[in-house]
């Protein structure tokens, strides 16, 4: 995983519900990169934690948001009636190219 990071800066880490997902990436993906076994990259890393449900791209939308530093939750950037609406990473991907 460190590797694939190293060379593509995003990683997504996809299974089945309690396959142990947020275990690897908490107890040794983070932990990697905290300890710096990804010198070449630098410290400075921003996490986006987050579980889908029935709402996806909102979620998502929000999780980046705050990993940025903003504060919106998911009602913020939730498109009204549109249930996994991509409206709010619309949204969001206007804010983060803003942050950088």
């Amino acid at each position: 995983m460190l590797d694939r990071l190293g060379r593509h800066r995003l990683l997504a880490v996809t299974g089945s519900s309690g396959c142990g997902k947020s275990s690897l990436v908490r107890a040794g993906l983070l932990e990697a990169l905290e300890t710096g076994l990804l010198a070449t990259a630098g410290p400075m890393w921003r996490v986006a934690a987050l579980r889908p449900g029935g709402q996806p791209m909102t979620v998502l939308a929000a999780a980046l948001i705050g990993a940025l530093g903003g504060s919106q939750t998911e009602d913020d950037v939730a498109m009204p009636g549109a249930p996994g609406s991509s409206a709010g990473l619309s949204r969001c991907s206007k804010s983060c190219a803003g942050a950088r």
